[in-house]
């Protein structure tokens, strides 16, 4: 027998890596905002906008968005809003990655800090990210998946998702979108940003249908105040994916290279987004591949890979009261993020608690001081993921849709919000597997089947073809020299010697 081999082309993961990044700087306020008496709330958020491969290394760039909002001298019956993009790059390394390679990048806010200078005019700040990286490579392996008998291959049964095809689309994008009816009108555009979200990925017959959304977020500045609105732009493209078939699973990145928004007049905007698509056609294999021969010379791999369990998305409405001291009049309402708290792996489902993080900034009837409260609402969902298991690997993304705050009767705060969590679940593959096999140390290359009979001992048979006992041995681990029956087969090295009659 031969040794047999096979082809796979799967996503070998290089590695991962995490860096935090300290940032600092200087923010002066525009010209249409009065000078900061007090900061009420201040934040920060992030976001990855491109992620460039260099040999070892992977080098991100992105922006952190910087939220103030606050009250000013002789004000204070109102919350003043600014927010101003900090670019940022960051160089982690990561042996191994190299220009090709898929890799995702997240980038978290851990710390930040916000302090008024030279009398409100300007504010600094102080930011501490942290910065993860994934790599990995799409790599074609050959495996060995049988071997003669006389290698004693080892062999076990593994799954991965076997990479079938890759395509990449680059595709511009214009949408005219109006503001809503209770912002200002547009005197001047401070910035945006976008994100792609993909919803969906299902394979046709030579391409990968991809469903999703551009998230544009535009802030711009009205008189003495600035506002920011959130429009979304649709997705739904075709990407050609060479031997792609119905029924295959479908995987997708989206990068925005560039976005731009144009003002119309004082209550449209034209957004301009030109978005990569990076997809791939994915096939579930189940492969016997060897782990371990004896009395060979061998190479070994670890294979180490991601196989998609599945995934999904669902969303939730949650609701929370808060008792207030007297009556307030609401100012302003800025939903920071949703975050996972805790989630739990079952049979077929993935079980999901965390919490809506909200700001409410109000005035207390008969007061001059704005306050500002901390409203977390708590959520909690079940997203069914066929084939999920404790023990899998699980990954979450919640958003916040929806929030609003009122004030009912008996001074209550009454907070509602609606989450969408997308899910995935995962399996990692871990096994050493036989990639090329050389020189057989002392043993034949090729064996032959014989049948015992009465008389015979491995001795006898071993003198009569001219082999040492040792090597018949070797070949019959599971036989008991002492206990050889008429009509047993055993294994014998092809010899140049007589024929056993």
């Amino acid at each position: 027998m031969d040794i047999l081999k096979e082809q796979l082309k799967v996503n070998i993961l290089v590695g991962e890596a995490e860096k935090e990044l300290k940032l600092m700087s200087v923010m002066e306020l525009p010209f249409y905002l009065p000078p900061i008496e007090k900061i009420i709330r201040a934040y920060a958020e992030c976001k990855i906008q491109k992620v460039m491969v260099e040999k070892d290394k992977v080098r991100i760039n992105g922006v952190v968005t910087v939220h103030i909002y606050y009250s000013a001298q002789n004000r204070h019956d109102k919350v003043f809003h600014y927010e101003k993009n900090l670019p940022f790059e960051d160089l982690l390394d990561l042996p191994g990655v190299s220009p090709g390679d898929l890799v995702k990048a997240t980038s978290e806010v851990v710390n930040f800090k916000a302090t008024i200078i030279d009398q409100g005019e300007k504010f600094s700040v102080e930011v501490t990210l942290k910065n993860k990286v994934r790599a990995v490579k799409t790599t074609v392996l050959e495996v060995v998946t049988d071997a003669p008998d006389n290698l004693l291959p080892e062999k076990t049964l593994i799954k991965v998702d076997a990479v079938i095809g890759m395509g990449e689309k680059e595709k511009s994008y214009q949408s005219r979108v109006k503001i809503p009816k209770d912002k200002p009108d547009i005197d001047g555009i401070s910035s945006i940003t976008g994100e792609f979200r993909a919803k969906s990925a299902r394979t046709l017959a030579g391409k990968v249908v991809v469903e999703g959304e551009i998230e544009a977020k535009v802030t711009y500045y009205h008189e003495d105040s600035e506002c920011t609105v959130r429009f979304t732009i649709p997705v739904f493209e075709f990407v050609e994916v060479p031997l792609a078939e119905e029924g295959m699973m479908g995987e997708v990145n989206g990068e925005v290279l560039e976005i731009k928004a144009v003002k119309i007049s004082n209550r449209e905007l034209r957004i301009e987004v030109r978005l990569k698509l990076l997809a791939q056609a994915l096939m579930e294999k189940q492969i016997r591949v060897v782990t371990k021969l004896t009395g060979a010379e061998y190479t070994t791999t670890k294979l180490l890979a991601e196989r998609v369990v599945g995934e999904n998305t669902a969303q939730t409405t949650a609701q929370k009261e808060r008792k207030l001291d007297g009556e307030v009049k609401i100012l302003q309402i800025h939903q920071e993020k949703a975050v996972v708290k805790t989630s739990r792996l079952t049979d077929g489902e993935v079980e999901i608690q965390g919490e809506a993080m909200l700001g409410v900034m109000y005035l207390p009837e008969g007061s001059e001081e704005i306050r500002h409260l901390d409203l977390n609402v708590p959520f909690k969902l079940t997203v069914s993921i066929p084939g999920a298991k404790p023990g899998q690997n699980l990954y979450t993304w919640p958003k916040v849709e929806y929030a609003s705050v009122k004030v009912s009767e008996h001074c209550t705060l009454q907070a509602e919000v609606v989450v969408r969590v997308r899910t995935k679940v995962t399996e990692t593959v871990s096994q050493v597997v036989v990639t090329e096999v050389g020189e057989v140390a002392g043993m034949p290359p090729e064996t032959m089947e014989y049948v015992i009979k009465p008389g015979d001992t491995f001795y006898k048979i071993a003198k009569k073809i001219g082999v040492p006992v040792e090597e018949i041995i070797k070949l019959n681990p599971g036989k008991d020299p002492q206990k050889l029956m008429p009509g047993d087969v055993i294994l014998l090295p092809v010899s140049p010697g007589p024929p056993l009659g």
